[in-house]
């Protein structure tokens, strides 16, 4: 009953790294797939049902209703039981399910073996910082999938200038900025670590991963004790670093994303899974608002903020006004894109545009209140990657940049900032 669980986490992992450097995930779902495996045994279900019914919850059957999809399932699974009760050899089947494991066991690891080994030859020439000379706080807000003004303008027909004048207003310059993918990891790469990996397009997501967790910048900073404040959904693996006050618990829906990605075919179990992580994310905004408007640092040590903000990268859980959208438009939960298994073109402009709206007012009362609290603090405000409606790299690789700090200049570039800071 376990192997075809075990099979699509391992093929999962192969494919997109979904357990890297976060492998307590693993033992999680091994948990609760051994805990199923108990209770189908105490009801006596032979194994060989039950791995019928998982494969047909799991098999892709395209663009069906709801009905007729859960009926096809119900056809497939009737059909399969007929079938094994009439195959001897169902050993058979279960010795080729164990080989695909193994040699999907061995990929994984080939893959971190050399995601571990690039990592450490694009990490060795980095350039250690050198925080003794800072005396003030910084807060850097990494806001997912924003994109420049001129990309607004251009491709989703909006004008964010009263949002540019508000952040000008507040001290603010905001030239705007560039970064190829990937995304979040290729942004804080280049901006922490001194390493242009733009040169490098063949380095996969796992290498920049673990290129990111290899990054001098929260390691000096705990260093020269710095207090280090972290929100960071995405990268578990710095909840290990000492000298750390997370903003809120560490994000657990994770393992919940894992489940929908198994049954994300069905269409039912789709709708309520993808509908129970849009209210997570709606809680985790809420909560997280809250958060930044209590923010209080003290003045005898001092603090580096890193605030990393699901948002507007979607789902698009927020309606322009700021209230809860149930988004389930996409195929693929969390998709940020337009595609086959993404949004229409139409429905992406639009709740996007929302999106934007809905963040730009809470980025707004947060710049303020911090900027009362801590008057003298550098603030550094950016977009991790683009957008995905279009195939235009000026779409997906601009991204929103804007800095305060007690001299700011007009010359500042995002690749620039933090060795200028630091």
């Amino acid at each position: 009953m376990l192997l075809p669980f075990f099979l699509i986490i391992f093929t999962y992992n192969q494919n997109h790294g979904y357990f890297a450097s976060c492998y307590e995930l693993l033992w999680q779902v091994g948990l609760i797939l051994l805990s199923l495996h108990a209770f189908l045994s105490l009801l006596r279900i032979p194994y060989r049902y039950t791995w019928i019914v998982w494969i047909s919850l799991l098999v892709p059957l395209g663009n069906l209703s709801v009905f007729t999809d859960n009926f096809v399932r119900l056809i497939m699974t009737c059909t399969g039981c007929f079938i094994v009760r009439k195959i001897p050899s169902f050993k058979l089947a279960v010795s080729m399910i164990v080989l695909l494991l193994c040699l999907n066991t061995f990929q994984l690891i080939r893959q971190n073996l050399t995601a571990h080994q690039e990592a450490q030859v694009h990490s060795s020439d980095v350039k250690q910082f050198n925080t003794t000379k800072i005396s003030h706080n910084i807060y850097w807000i990494v806001c997912d999938a924003y994109v420049s003004r001129f990309t607004l303008q251009r491709y989703y027909n909006y004008d964010n200038a009263p949002f540019y004048d508000q952040l000008q207003a507040l001290g603010f310059n905001a030239p705007d900025g560039h970064t190829k993918h990937y995304p979040t990891l290729r942004a804080l790469n280049t901006y922490l670590q001194n390493v242009v990996v733009e040169h490098s397009p063949t380095l996969s997501s796992l290498t920049l991963h673990y290129m990111l967790k290899q990054t001098p910048l929260f390691k000096v900073c705990k260093e020269h004790g710095w207090i280090l404040h972290i929100l960071e959904p995405r990268f578990p693996f710095l909840r290990h670093l000492e000298n750390i006050q997370p903003l809120e618990p560490f994000v657990t829906s994770i393992l919940k994303e894992f489940v929908y990605t198994c049954f994300h075919h069905n269409l039912w179990l789709k709708s309520i899974l993808s509908s129970s992580l849009n209210k997570d994310l709606f809680a985790r905004h809420q909560r997280i608002n809250k958060k930044m408007l209590h923010i209080i640092p003290k003045s005898d040590s001092k603090h580096f903020y890193y605030i990393h903000i699901d948002c507007p990268h979607a789902p698009f859980i927020l309606h322009a006004d700021g209230s809860f959208n149930d988004d389930r438009d996409s195929v693929i939960w969390g998709a940020n894109e337009v595609s086959p298994s993404g949004y229409t073109a139409e429905t992406y402009q639009k709740r996007y545009v929302n999106q934007v709206q809905a963040l730009n007012s809470k980025l707004i009362a947060w710049l303020q209140y911090i900027i009362h609290v801590d008057p003298e603090a550098t603030i550094i405000l950016q977009g991790d990657h683009g957008t995905f409606m279009t195939s235009q790299e000026e779409e997906h690789q601009a991204l929103l940049f804007a800095v305060r700090t007690k001299q700011t200049r007009a010359s500042l570039r995002p690749e620039t900032i933090l060795k200028t800071l630091l």
